[in-house]
């Protein structure tokens, strides 16, 4: 049952006649007839009788012209539904990004505004573990993530964004910066404040494999992290483009003896138009000499 059939109907219901509804809807009378028949091979029931009078719609027939308007009007709808959710999808941007990687999309952002981008951007933080769950239930389009959060997609397309060397920060007042430099190098007697441990940050890997035995203190967000170092409770290794978020009086140094180094990935949704996927990229591309 189609719609055009539906329209043919409608049309020799309201006309009582098949060359006036041939004419109604710019056709010859046979293909109006094809549709009728059509229409009552598929219900399995005549809807029309012819008489001296004309056309009159049986019993069945007076059924189908009050459903008639109500099919043609739920059918626009599912189609206006669908075309809305292909250009949601071809004009907004859903990006999800780890615990640091939001601060990389300040400058592509603010590219993408200026240059009168019509992409609607709905960004959100998550930890590691969620954000590669997320993706690959194509709950969003766009992630940035580290290498270790990457390389458990090995199937999915990464795109490198900038390799960083990380640094540490910590308050002016801190202890640390009364050691000699080989024991700052090495964070020595410093308590440690990291974000809670997700197995794809790569901060607790990095210690344990640099044997640092430094006391931890956890906290779920990185703003909170520095404030805390912030108040001289601890330090922390962050990623260089944390830096625009310091507060006063906190310290960002290379400091580390053996460098903690790591590449943050973009990867995308392969239902992300090509002109928009080629944009982003190239925005993405920005970001790189910040940090070379």
């Amino acid at each position: 049952m189609t719609s055009f059939q539906m329209k043919c109907f409608i049309s020799v219901e309201n006309h009582r006649n098949f060359t006036k509804a041939a004419e109604d809807c710019h056709v010859v009378q046979a293909t109006i007839s094809r549709q009728i028949l059509a229409l009552e091979e598929e219900l399995g029931c005549k809807l029309f009788e012819r008489d001296s009078h004309g056309v009159h719609t049986t019993p069945a027939g007076d059924m189908l012209a009050y459903y008639a308007p109500v099919f043609l009007e739920y059918q626009k709808n599912i189609c206006d539904q669908v075309r809305n959710a292909y250009f949601r999808t071809q004009k907004s941007l859903r990006i999800g990004v780890g615990p640091y990687e939001h601060l990389l999309l300040r400058k592509p952002l603010q590219a993408m505004r200026l240059d009168g981008t019509e992409l609607e951007i709905d960004l959100t933080s998550y930890t590691y573990k969620v954000l590669l769950t997320r993706y690959r239930n194509k709950v969003l389009d766009l992630i940035l993530c580290n290498d270790l959060c990457a390389a458990q997609m090995p199937d999915y397309h990464a795109h490198p964004v900038c390799h960083v060397k990380w640094q540490v920060v910590a308050s002016r007042q801190s202890a640390l910066w009364e050691l000699p430099y080989d024991e700052q190098q090495i964070l020595k007697g410093q308590r440690l404040i990291t974000l809670v441990n997700d197995q794809y940050d790569a901060v607790r890997k990095y210690c344990y494999s640099q044997f640092m035995s430094n006391r931890m203190v956890e906290t779920n967000f990185l703003t909170t992290l520095l404030e805390l170092v912030q108040a001289n409770l601890g330090v922390a290794i962050v990623p260089p483009f944390v830096k625009p978020m310091l507060p006063p009086d906190v310290v960002m140094r290379d400091l580390l003896a053996v460098p903690f180094v790591q590449t943050f990935y973009a990867m995308f949704s392969p239902t992300i138009e090509k002109g928009n996927l080629e944009q982003l990229k190239a925005y993405l591309n920005s970001i790189a000499p910040d940090f070379s």
